[in-house]
């Protein structure tokens, strides 16, 4: 087999900063001799520096780097022992603001690395595959990276995906990140051609399928009616750490919601398009698309080219046909075309391949979100398509001036391969 998913690594869950109490780290813009934090009884140099020395009661200053021009940058770094139930916060900001200052901050206290509490985890086979909890100890997905994904839409209110939803804060008018009736006043508030658009949109505009659901106009509620979409979602972005369900490989970046199936499951090709510039307007610099048929069309041809010309990493599943037959999205060059593994990391049964196949990764018996706070077995190439949109995140949140070209060069260059040494066909 050519490829199995590579191994990257993320960092244990953000937690909100916590700080030893009683010390600060300031650096004083000038390190003369003089300083006030060099003298025993603190009182040389500056005299506002020597006067809030005496406010804060500093017991005692410590140079962070003791070697003479180890690192400049470090020169003038003191760690203040502060008098006891002295105010961090107050501290902080009335160093800050002396210029004597060039900076203050609490000094804050780091975990040590772990995996996440999620209670299903131990079910997360695929994440064990991928060596996911290793992964967790060097680097996690940052909140400023979004992933699009253009799909059924999402339960936006599930559990696990709430906290993972991107939200357009422009239109979020009371700033509580959620779509609430707060938000809709009719008005494109940030006038992206979109009304209302608080955590993505519905693209589906498809009248003439035989579908009972949300599917005839578009408009501003991207909930998802089929699971498809909240499937996918919950592989990449699903929160981690927060005691409940399972968690997404690149838990802590955005997910981009832009509805463009039906309930039953069909994506009309000018909604997906649709979808992709709104994706590429609204910065996601990853669009996962787990869907596709082996029809090439000059729209979708274009429409990516122009995604990939914006430096957008593109992810397609390459079909579930078991065939060589090319498929597209995924087969077109701008993408990566992601086919399924199982658990003994051999091709799936069900899963295309071929010279337009880029790498595998885990399809079969997948945990994940699904509807109404559920959690439920997904297989498919549709399931290992978001694995390797997350790896792209946590590419993208440790290293963020790649482009999609190098994103997608490390992921092939660093997959196993399986199988026959060198490429095959499977």
């Amino acid at each position: 087999m050519q490829c199995l998913l590579l191994t990257l690594f993320v960092d244990s869950p953000a937690q909100l900063p916590q700080y030893a109490e009683g010390e600060i780290i300031v650096k004083q813009r000038s390190a003369k001799k003089n300083s006030p934090f060099k003298s025993p009884n603190f009182s040389a140099g500056s005299p506002s520096l020597i006067a809030l020395n005496k406010q804060f009661g500093v017991l005692k200053a410590t140079p962070i780097q003791t070697r003479a021009n180890a690192a400049p940058e470090l020169a003038g770094v003191y760690l203040l022992t502060l008098a006891k139930k002295t105010n961090i916060h107050e501290a902080v900001i009335v160093y800050g603001a002396d210029p004597q200052i060039e900076y203050a901050q609490p000094n804050y206290v780091h975990r040590l690395h772990g995996t996440p509490n999620d209670s299903l985890l131990n079910r997360q086979l695929s994440l064990q595959t991928i060596r996911a909890v290793q992964a967790w100890k060097i680097q996690q997905a940052s909140p400023d990276i979004v992933v699009g994904v253009i799909d059924t839409g999402i339960d936006y209110e599930h559990e696990d995906l709430k906290a993972a939803i991107w939200i357009n804060a422009a239109e979020d008018l009371n700033g509580n990140e959620q779509l609430d009736d707060a938000d809709i006043n009719n008005i494109d508030d940030d006038g992206n051609g979109f009304i209302d658009d608080v955590i993505g949109w519905d693209f589906t505009d498809a009248p003439a399928f035989p579908d009972g659901g949300d599917f005839q106009k578009p408009d501003n509620d991207p909930f998802d009616e089929n699971g498809h979409g909240t499937a996918v979602a919950g592989i990449i972005g699903a929160s981690g750490n927060n005691k409940i369900g399972i968690a997404g490989l690149a838990y802590g970046c955005r997910i981009m919601t832009l509805r463009a199936g039906t309930s039953l499951g069909f994506l009309e090709e000018d909604d997906v398009a649709s979808a992709i510039l709104y994706a590429i307007d609204n910065g996601a610099q990853i669009i996962n698309m787990s869907f596709g048929d082996e029809v090439a069309s000059p729209l979708l041809r274009d429409i990516m080219a122009y995604a990939h010309a914006h430096n957008v990493v593109m992810v397609a599943s390459s079909g579930n046909s078991a065939t060589d037959k090319i498929h597209y999205p995924s087969g077109f060059s701008t993408t990566i075309s992601v086919g399924a593994s199982n658990a003994q990391d051999l091709l799936a049964s069900f899963s295309n391949y071929g010279s337009s196949l880029d790498l595998v990764a885990p399809g079969v018996n997948i945990l994940t979100t699904n509807t109404s706070n559920r959690y439920d077995i997904f297989s498919g190439t549709s399931a290992s398509a978001p694995f390797v949109s997350a790896l792209a995140a946590l590419l993208l949140s440790r290293t963020p001036e790649l482009s999609n070209k190098a994103v997608k060069g490390l992921l092939l260059s660093t997959t196993d391969d399986l199988g026959p040494l060198g490429w095959d066909i499977f």
